[in-house]
């Protein structure tokens, strides 16, 4: 996460699920039994609720969407107005089905986000490689022992606080 030398493209993904998601998806079993499926064996509950705290410290990569910089053409905003008012009219009207659609959508997106990280990556990586025949334009100088030469001592302050 405190990477200073981060690509570009990892400022699209979260690392690891983040925590309102993680808490929405940890509630599945507790949607389903709303809607009236069978009681999962409380040993499945909690190898679940392990499995999205293990998602929620892991280092997988998650679609975050935060840098997509979308703008609805003029034509499509009544459209999209009219599906989100829709939206949440089915989120008030069936809270269980939407959400746990929602969660299992979800879950199911996680390893396309993984992909996605792992195919930029890779893009990166190919770019960013020399072939090894040919030699660098700016070789590495060699280590030299000698330290470097130390600034003049007239341009630090005479106090530090």
């Amino acid at each position: 996460m405190d990477d200073p030398n981060k690509p570009a493209f990892a400022a699209n993904f979260f690392t690891g699920v983040p925590a309102p998601a993680g808490a929405i998806t940890v509630l599945l079993p507790i949607y389903l039994a709303f809607l009236g499926m069978p009681t999962p064996p409380a040993m499945l509950t909690l190898f679940y609720t392990l499995l999205i705290a293990f998602l929620m410290v892991s280092r997988l990569p998650v679609f975050s969407g935060k840098t997509v910089r979308l703008r609805v053409p003029p034509e499509m905003v009544l459209p999209v107005f009219v599906s989100v008012v829709f939206f949440i009219a089915l989120l008030i009207g069936y809270p269980w089905h939407i959400l746990s659609a929602c969660t299992v959508l979800y879950l199911l997106s996680l390893p396309a986000g993984w992909k996605s990280y792992r195919d930029q990556a890779r893009n990166l990586a190919a770019q960013t490689a020399t072939p090894a025949d040919v030699a660098p334009s700016n070789p590495v100088p060699p280590f030299t022992s000698t330290p470097p030469a130390k600034p003049d001592q007239d341009d630090r302050p005479a106090r530090l606080n």
